[in-house]
C-alpha cells in the first residue's frame, strides 16, 4: 500500500458508504465486488476497505499508525492476501489459484479476527476458477472477506454476481483526481499536478504513474488510453488532447497508445458498448471508433507527423461521438 492509507474516492458517495461500514467493522458484506474500469480506483478502494478491517485503532480507521496498518503500507501484514493472475490476461486466472484461497481461508487469522483475501482483475479467471470460488462464497468461513475487483462484472458467471455485494466506480474525473494528487505530493508543482490529472484522464493510477515518470510503461500505456476513451466519450476534444500530447514527439509511445486505444475499442465492441465517461458509446459509434483509430496507426506507419496526427485523431473521434 505505497501510495498510503488515505479515502482514494472521496467524491464517491457509494464508495464513501462502504468505507464507513467497513471501518465501523459491522455489517459489512462478507464478499465485495468492486467494478469499474482501469484508473477508476477499484483496486486502491479495495486495499483501503481491507485496511480498514484490519486496523487496531480506536476510531478513524485505517489509523495509519497502529502496527497493522504499518505492516500493510509494507505489503507484510499475514491477513492480508492477495490473489491475482501473472499476465492478467484473459482467462488467465486458474482454478489452481482458487483451491489455494479455499485452504488459505479455513486457516484461523494470525494476528486479527478476520483475514482479507484480495481477488485482482477477476474478470480474466477461467470459468473452471469461478465454479471453484462460488463454493466458498456460498458457505464463506466466519472469519474471511474477501474482496474482488474487474472491470466489469458481466464478465463473471450469473452464479457468482449472484452472491456478492457489488459497487461499480467510474474513472474519478481531472478535478477529484487533482484533489487526491495534491494530498499524496504536497510538495510537487501545482502546474505538474494539474498536468498529470488533466492528461491521465482523471485516472488516478495513470496520474501517480505520470509523477513518477512512468507514463510511458505498459501500465500507463493502458491507463492513458483508458482515460482518453473517456474523453472521447464525453467529446471532451481538449482534454483529449491534453491527454494525448506526451506522446507527441514519441512515435513508439504514441504508437502502443493507438494499439491498446484500438484494443478498448473493440473489446467494447465486442460486449455491446461503453459505459464509462459522461456519455455511452453504442456499438455503431465504436465501429467508428476503431476505423478512425486504424487510419491513425496506418498514418503513423507512413512517418505522419504526432501533432497534426493526435489533433486529426481527436478531431474525427469526437465528431464520430458527436453525428447522429
Amino acid at each position: 500500500m505505497s501510495a498510503g492509507l488515505e479515502f482514494p474516492l472521496k467524491e464517491n458517495p457509494a464508495a464513501k458508504d462502504m468505507s464507513r461500514l467497513f471501518a465501523q467493522g459491522r455489517r459489512y458484506p462478507p464478499t465485495l465486488l468492486i467494478e469499474g474500469a482501469e484508473g477508476s480506483g477499484k483496486s486502491e478502494l479495495a486495499r483501503y476497505l481491507g485496511a480498514a478491517l484490519l486496523c487496531r485503532g480506536e476510531e478513524n480507521r485505517p489509523c495509519g499508525q497502529c502496527s497493522a496498518c504499518r505492516k500493510l503500507q509494507k505489503n507484510i501484514h499475514p491477513d492480508f492476501q492477495v490473489f491475482e493472475s501473472e499476465k492478467k490476461a484473459a482467462r488467465s486466472f486458474h482454478v489452481g489459484l482458487v483451491r489455494a484461497l479455499r485452504a488459505s481461508a479455513y486457516i484461523r487469522p494470525n494476528e486479527s479476527r478476520v483475514a482479507v483475501f484480495l481477488l485482482e482483475d477477476c474478470e480474466t479467471m477461467t470459468d473452471e476458477a469461478q465454479n471453484a470460488l462460488l463454493k466458498i462464497l456460498e458457505e464463506p468461513p466466519g472469519a474471511a472477506v474477501f474482496l474482488l475487483t474487474c472491470k466489469n462484472r458481466s464478465m463473471l458467471l450469473e452464479t457468482v454476481r449472484s452472491r456478492v455485494a457489488s459497487l461499480s466506480l467510474e474513472i474519478p474525473g481531472a478535478a477529484a483526481c487533482l484533489e487526491v494528487l495534491r494530498e499524496r505530493f504536497p510538495e510537487a508543482e501545482p502546474e505538474k499536478l494539474k498536468e498529470a490529472a488533466q492528461c491521465s484522464g482523471g485516472s488516478i493510477g495513470a496520474a501517480v504513474r505520470i509523477l513518477d515518470g512512468r507514463e510511458k510503461g505498459g501500465e500507463g500505456i493502458r491507463a492513458a488510453a483508458a482515460g482518453l476513451l473517456v474523453k472521447i466519450a464525453e467529446a471532451d476534444d481538449y482534454g483529449a488532447l491534453l491527454l494525448m500530447r506526451p506522446w507527441e514527439k514519441d512515435r513508439q509511445g504514441l504508437a502502443a497508445l493507438l494499439e491498446q486505444l484500438y484494443s478498448l475499442v473493440c473489446g467494447f465492441s465486442l460486449e455491446g458498448g461503453y459505459s464509462g465517461g459522461g456519455a455511452g458509446l453504442s456499438r455503431r459509434r465504436l465501429f467508428r471508433l476503431a476505423a478512425i483509430i486504424e487510419d491513425a496507426r496506418d498514418a503513423l506507419a507512413f512517418n505522419a507527423g504526432g501533432l497534426i496526427l493526435t489533433a486529426g485523431l481527436c478531431a474525427r473521434c469526437i465528431e464520430a461521438v458527436e453525428s447522429a
